[in-house]
């Protein structure tokens, strides 16, 4: 329970009660870090300490007894024999989807595989790559409310220090999408993208809402699909996920595609190849902004 947290710490002389470790490097955080461990009477109760950075109050070895970290994870053995998990910063609790912000991120830095990732999803605006892409998205106007008939023009900058491939998409009020920049639009490295690229756009009449969606890459990516049909709202996906495999002489073996899956060839039975994706996903980053016109 949140709310009357509590759990009872075992008294035994012969084994410590708590357990402490700590480093000066973390692998996701990058700053210090430390994990503690308690002895409970259901099993144990572990908490790590997260820090925004490594210095002053931050640097856990100037007083690594009394730590203050900028967020913590808890796992905690309970009574059913099940885990519990509580994430919290010093300000508040963190969201219960942060997780899905950072999968392709963590899973890459682990080596867990390709993450398999929601980029298209409507619920999932936001999706953080596993190169950890900095590039904004923004418009003319700071708080993204229009009225109708004034002039919008929309920005997308790359604050890295390599070159990206980009590909812009506009979602209306009504659900229907456009292609505003198309794939495999090279934006160099700390140059800004407009749209469009001279003039502006009017607003129309019309209250609502609207969405621009930026995708980002380290690497040259396909265009999406627009799928549209009566009634409902156009759907924009891109072929990430589909699979080819690959001879270990990087010749590619021919696969044939149908509508509700894919056939391999028999050439695929070779035990050197191994599967790839002519799309990663993981790679991509993605943006989101609503406009707002009243």
């Amino acid at each position: 329970m949140v709310g009357n947290f509590h759990y009872q710490l075992v008294e035994h002389r012969a084994v410590p009660t708590i357990i402490r470790s700590v480093a000066p490097v973390a692998g996701l955080s990058q700053n210090n870090h430390a994990v503690q461990r308690h002895r409970t009477a259901d099993g144990s109760y572990w908490k790590s300490f997260d820090f925004a950075t490594s210095r002053g109050a931050d640097n856990l070895f100037v007083d690594p007894i009394n730590l203050k970290g900028a967020g913590s994870e808890m796992i905690f053995s309970l009574p059913s024999g099940l885990q519990g998990y509580f994430l919290a910063t010093r300000g508040g609790v963190i969201r219960r989807d942060m997780w899905e912000d950072h999968f392709a991120e963590v899973a890459h830095q682990l080596g867990l595989g390709i993450p398999i990732l929601p980029i298209d999803g409507n619920n999932h605006p936001t999706q953080r790559g596993a190169d950890r892409i900095d590039i904004t998205l923004s418009t003319s106007r700071e708080t993204n409310t229009f009225a109708a008939g004034e002039s919008l023009a929309i920005f997308a900058r790359n604050n890295t220090d390599r070159p990206l491939f980009v590909e812009m998409i506009g979602i209306g009020a009504k659900g229907e999408v456009v292609v505003l920049v198309p794939a495999k639009t090279s934006l160099a490295a700390g140059q800004a993208l407009r749209f469009p690229e001279s003039g502006t756009l009017k607003v129309l009449p019309g209250l609502g809402s609207e969405t621009i969606t930026l995708f980002a890459s380290t690497e040259p990516f396909d265009a999406g699909r627009i799928y549209r049909g009566e009634n409902v709202a156009d759907r924009y996906v891109h072929d990430f996920y589909r699979i080819g495999f690959q001879k270990a002489q990087s010749q590619v073996i021919p696969y044939v595609v149908r509508d509700d899956a894919f056939a391999l060839t028999e050439a695929n039975h070779h035990i050197s190849d191994h599967a790839t994706f002519k799309n990663n996903a993981a790679r991509v980053t993605k943006h989101s902004i609503t406009l707002q016109t009243r």
